[in-house]
C-alpha cells in the first residue's frame, strides 16, 4: 500500500510558487509602465487631494475641503515628497497589495492547525492573481489599502484571541488605519475590535488595551489636519442617510441626487457577485467544496459573522458597486483555504499531476488579469486623448464641466469649474463647457442639482465645437 506525502511534491510546489511570483512581477512591470493608476473620478480626486496636501505641507496653505477621507491621499502626499505624484499613490496601493498577500499567507498558516504546503501557491494564485483585486492593487483607489488593513486587523485579532496579547496593538492599529481610509467598513471591523478588547479583558491585560488604543490615535492625524467636517459629511452622506431595509429588494433607488435603476435587487446583486469570476477567478469552484466541519473554530465563525454584517449593511445602501466586495474578498479566500485542500486531493484521485493543474491555473489567472486590465488602460488612453485635444486646440482658460472634473484637473492646466453645485453663478465669457447631456438627463433625472445645471446652460449662449467618442460634448461661450 503506497502512502502519499505532500512533502514529496515540494520541488514542484516551489517551482509553481516562483512562477506565480514571476507572473505577478511581470504583470506589475507591464501594468505600471502602461498605466499610471488614474481611472475614474475617485482616482483623479485622490490625486488632486494629494497634490493639495503636498502643497499644504510645503507652504502651510489650507488645502480646501473634500468629500473623501484624507488618509490615503495624505499618505501619498508624504511619500510624494520623495517620489513625486501620482506614482506615490500607486506605490502605496502596490505596497498594500503585497501586504495583503503576506497577511493572507500568514493567516492561513496560523488559523488552520495542520500545515499544507500549498498555502503560498494558493494565496499567490487566488488572491495575488485575482483579476480585479490585482488591478485595484495597481490603481489609485482605496480598495486595496482598506482591504489589506482590514485583513491585518483580523489576522492580528486572531493572534490576540489566542493569547498573544501584544498583537492587540497591531490589530487595533490596522483596524483604525482601515477605518481612516474607508469609514464604511465599521460594520465589518467593529466585531473584531470588540473581540480584541474582550480577549484583553479576559486575560486581565487592561494596560495593553489602553496602550493599543492610545497607539492607534496618532494614525488619525490626517483626519485631524485635513478632515475638517469629515464626520459631519459622513453623517450627511445621502448614501448612508438613504440606508433602509427596503433597498435590499427595490429595483429603483435614489442617493446623493442620483437615480439608480437596477436589473436585480441589491441583496441578489451582492450575494451573486460573490461568485463573480472577475474577482474570484477559478476560486468560485471552491464554494463547491465547502465542508461545515472545517469551520468549527470560533474565530472563523466570528469572521463569517462580520462578513455577513457587512454584506447586509451594503445591501441597504441605495446603489450597486462590486467594489464594495473588495474588503471582504481576502477574508473569504482565507476562509475557503480548506476547500482548496479538498480540491487538491480530488486532483490526486483523478490522477491529474499537480504541477499541470497548477500551471493551468497560473495561465488562466494571468490571462484573466490581462483581460481585466485592458478596459482601464483603454479608458485612461481616452481620457488623455480628450484632455490633450482640449489643451492643444482651445486656448480658453476656463472649463465648466459635469462628470469630467477629475481628468481635466489631472491632465490640463486650465481652471476647472464643476457645475455640480447648489449655488447658481454667472458663466464667464471666453470659456469652454464639457459634459455628457444624455448621462446628465438619465442618471440625475429630476434631481434639483441637474435641473439647476440645465437651467444655467439654457440661460447661456453656447457654440457647439465637437463631440467625443465617449458621448461628452464640447462647447464654447459666445
Amino acid at each position: 500500500m503506497s502512502y502519499y506525502s505532500p512533502m514529496a511534491d515540494m520541488p514542484h510546489i516551489k517551482l509553481l510558487e516562483w512562477l506565480c511570483v514571476g507572473s505577478c512581477a511581470v504583470l506589475l512591470l507591464i501594468f505600471v509602465s502602461l498605466y499610471n493608476g488614474l481611472y475614474g473620478q475617485d482616482a483623479h480626486e485622490y490625486y488632486l487631494m494629494a497634490r493639495q496636501y503636498m502643497d499644504s505641507l510645503k507652504n502651510g496653505q489650507p488645502p480646501g475641503s473634500h468629500f473623501y477621507s484624507p488618509a490615503y491621499p495624505f499618505w501619498g502626499a508624504m511619500l510624494g515628497m520623495i517620489t513625486g505624484l501620482p506614482i506615490a499613490l500607486q506605490l502605496l496601493s502596490i505596497a498594500f497589495y503585497i501586504l495583503s498577500l503576506y497577511w493572507a499567507a500568514s493567516f492561513i498558516k496560523t488559523i488552520f492547525s495542520h500545515y499544507y504546503p500549498w498555502h503560498l501557491f494558493y494565496v499567490l494564485i487566488m488572491i495575488g492573481l485575482s483579476p480585479y483585486f490585482m488591478r485595484s492593487g495597481y490603481s489609485i483607489m482605496t480598495d486595496t489599502p482598506a482591504s489589506a488593513l482590514a485583513l491585518g486587523g483580523f489576522y492580528y485579532g486572531y493572534r490576540t484571541y489566542n493569547g498573544e496579547w501584544r498583537m492587540a496593538v497591531a490589530s487595533m492599529l490596522c483596524i483604525t488605519l482601515s477605518l481612516s481610509v474607508r469609514q464604511q467598513l465599521f460594520p465589518l471591523l467593529a466585531p473584531t475590535a470588540l473581540l480584541v478588547a474582550f480577549s484583553l479583558l479576559r486575560d486581565k491585560k487592561i494596560g495593553w488595551l489602553v496602550f493599543s488604543m492610545l497607539v492607534s490615535l496618532p494614525v488619525l492625524m490626517p483626519l485631524y489636519l485635513y478632515g475638517e467636517g469629515t464626520a459631519s459629511r459622513l453623517l450627511e452622506n445621502s448614501y448612508l442617510n438613504n440606508w433602509r431595509i427596503a433597498n435590499f429588494f427595490l429595483l429603483h433607488t435614489e442617493a446623493d441626487g442620483e437615480s439608480f435603476r437596477h436589473p436585480i435587487p441589491n441583496v441578489v446583486f451582492y450575494f451573486l457577485n460573490m461568485l463573480r469570476p472577475e474577482l474570484f477567478g477559478s476560486g468560485i469552484l471552491l464554494f463547491l467544496f465547502i465542508r461545515i466541519k472545517n469551520y468549527a473554530h470560533t474565530y472563523t465563525r466570528w469572521m463569517l459573522l462580520s462578513i455577513i454584517l457587512y454584506l447586509l449593511f451594503i445591501c441597504g445602501m441605495g446603489f450597486q458597486n462590486y467594489r464594495m466586495l473588495f474588503p471582504v474578498f481576502p477574508l473569504i479566500m482565507v476562509i475557503l483555504y480548506p476547500s482548496f485542500e479538498i480540491l487538491i486531493d480530488s486532483l490526486l484521485l483523478l490522477c491529474i499531476p499537480q504541477r499541470i493543474g497548477g500551471t493551468a491555473l497560473l495561465l488562466l489567472h494571468s490571462l484573466l488579469c490581462i483581460m481585466a486590465f485592458r478596459p482601464f488602460y483603454n479608458y485612461q488612453k481616452e481620457e488623455k486623448a480628450i484632455t490633450a485635444a482640449i489643451s492643444r486646440d482651445h486656448s480658453q482658460p476656463v472649463i465648466y464641466t459635469v462628470g469630467y472634473e477629475g481628468p481635466l484637473h489631472s491632465y490640463t492646466s486650465k481652471k476647472i469649474i464643476s457645475l455640480w453645485t447648489k449655488t447658481p453663478f454667472i458663466i464667464e465669457k471666453n470659456a469652454l463647457l464639457l459634459y455628457d447631456p444624455l448621462s446628465l438627463k438619465k442618471q440625475f433625472k429630476d434631481s434639483p442639482e441637474a435641473n439647476a445645471i440645465m437651467k444655467m446652460l439654457r440661460d447661456t449662449e453656447w457654440n457647439f465645437l465637437r463631440k467625443f467618442d465617449n458621448g461628452f460634448e464640447l462647447y464654447e461661450t459666445h
